[in-house]
């Protein structure tokens, strides 16, 4: 038989044709023995076979396939798969062999790195998994990782058809479910929460990569999953952590924007008690220097009424100075808690009307009228009645103050059960309804302009609503701008068991007490 062959005819990429003959000398060996193994095909030829391949003629013939290494002229070695097919001649004798070697060094490689991967992903915390879609739902592959995370033994995950869904979290089905739909971000991970055995919640982030047939159908997923419980928990920790620092943020910005106001009450108190120390003092500063004048000239004696209207003027200045002296040391003491009641059980009614009945011509001399009602005569509750006097010379010198001429003060007492109401009611020029949250905060007035219309510091409400409040009672305003302002004092009805006898309500003058609480209305 002719061992002769065409050598190009066995031009393949990774395949060596070799042909022997029955003493195992190499006959034929195709052209990409260079390319493959570095040797020319002369270096190749009449050599004998197992000095490249190892293995004798007999040996050829013993097996069909085979692996073998080879060494390369470079002194590399590459494996082959090799194929031996016996060569007959006519006679049907044996003539040599066909050996065809393919080399699967690659796919060695290959399967080496698949190998490791494998390994390594069993040695991993994490879980690497891959899962089939169609025709139906099922695992292929599962790392046993799953059970250290999980406590599920890892064949359940294989025959059980509702893992994992029966396990995950009611409301994370819906994350779960997205891993099957082909129309989800794959390019994003997939956090869910999964059931343990033992009952707690194991949170899981998976990293998924999809595989889809040729009409675009999600076919199979693979990934792998990672436990993070504890960056769950940590995160949890840092949220409330900033909630926390959240809330001592606004806290802060609170007490700032607390001090921010104190501070400007306080700057806008001495500008007020300057304004209000300075306008008396200036008037009595003038006087003196007036009356001073009139003695140096001895033109005095004939000034008689000039004098008098003089001497008035101081008089007035100095009430106007001891009321503001006298509202800011009560101010202070309510404050520090010094400041006390003498309770008395007195009969309401007859307080405020006496009052009331007091201040009436005070009132006309700016050309108002006061009118007192009241739905009964008498009302024994436990007060202090001077207290109430500040009280009601208060909000009666305050309408007096903003009422115009001709208007109409309604001084009313009103008997509810376990309460008692008294209103003090004008038709002057109200209050805007954004001043009403703060006029009873201390040193705060509707009218916070030098120029207003009437004086005062501001303190006078703010004492008044202490002072309500010492005696367990409340104090509202309602107004409206430009119709006027009604406030309502609302005190309890209970009487005291053991009265303080220290009280003398004849301590001070009424008159001198009521020019002193209306020095500030201008007549």
């Amino acid at each position: 038989m002719n061992l002769n062959v065409d050598s190009d005819n066995f031009e393949i990429k990774r395949e060596l044709l070799i042909k022997v003959d029955t003493d195992g000398v190499i006959k034929f060996i195709s052209k990409n023995c260079y390319r493959i193994l570095g040797f020319m095909q002369n270096e190749i030829l009449n050599t004998n076979i197992d000095k490249l391949l190892g293995y004798r003629f007999d040996d050829l013939l013993s097996r069909e396939s085979f692996e073998t290494l080879v060494l390369k002229k470079d002194g590399n070695q590459l494996l082959f798969e090799v194929v031996s097919k016996p060569v007959f001649n006519d006679d049907s004798k044996i003539a040599g062999a066909y050996l065809s070697l393919i080399d699967i060094s690659k796919y060695l490689h290959i399967e080496e790195r698949y190998n490791q991967l494998i390994k390594t992903c069993e040695k991993t915390k994490d879980v690497f998994f891959a899962f089939q879609i169609l025709p139906e739902f099922k695992f292929i592959y599962l790392t046993s990782s799953i059970e250290e995370i999980l406590g599920y033994d890892l064949e359940m995950h294989y025959t059980d058809s509702n893992f994992p869904f029966e396990i995950i979290h009611p409301d994370d089905l819906h994350i779960q479910k997205s891993k099957i739909d082909k129309n989800s971000d794959f390019s994003k991970t997939f956090c869910a929460r999964f059931k343990h055995k033992d009952g707690h919640y194991v949170w899981l982030e998976d990293f998924l990569v999809p595989t889809y047939n040729e009409n675009g159908d999600l076919v199979s997923v693979s990934g792998f999953s990672r436990d993070i419980t504890e960056r769950k928990k940590l995160e949890k920790m840092l949220e409330e952590q900033n909630k926390l620092l959240e809330m001592d943020v606004t806290a802060e910005i609170k007490t700032n924007k607390i001090m921010e106001k104190t501070l400007k009450s306080q700057e806008e108190l001495l500008v007020n008690i300057s304004h209000e120390l300075k306008t008396p003092l200036n008037v009595i500063s003038a006087t003196a220097q007036l009356l001073e004048m009139y003695c140096m000239d001895d033109s005095i004696i004939n000034k008689k009424d000039t004098l008098i209207k003089h001497v008035k003027s101081i008089r007035l200045n100095t009430y106007r100075l001891s009321k503001l002296i006298n509202n800011i040391v009560d101010s202070s003491k309510i404050e520090a808690g010094f400041l006390e009641l003498n309770l008395l059980n007195a009969n309401i009614v007859n307080v405020v009307e006496e009052i009331v009945m007091s201040v009436t011509s005070f009132v006309k001399i700016k050309g108002l009228n006061i009118i007192f009602d009241t739905d009964t005569e008498e009302k024994i509750i436990a007060c202090d009645p001077e207290k109430i006097e500040r009280i009601m010379l208060n909000l009666i010198s305050n309408a007096t103050k903003f009422s115009n001429d001709n208007g109409e003060i309604f001084v009313n007492v009103k008997d509810m059960n376990e309460w008692v109401e008294i209103s003090v009611k004008d038709n002057g020029i109200g209050i805007e309804k954004k001043k009403l949250n703060i006029i009873f905060d201390r040193f705060e007035q509707a009218d916070k302009s030098l120029s207003r219309n009437a004086e005062g510091t501001g303190i006078g409400l703010n004492l008044v609503k202490s002072i309500v409040e010492l005696h367990g009672g409340s104090i509202n305003v309602e107004s409206e701008y430009g119709k006027g302002s009604k406030f309502t004092v609302t005190l309890p009805a209970g009487a005291v068991a053991k009265e303080n006898m220290l009280y003398d309500r004849n301590i001070k003058n009424k008159d001198e007490r009521i020019r002193l609480e209306f020095s500030d209305v201008y007549y």
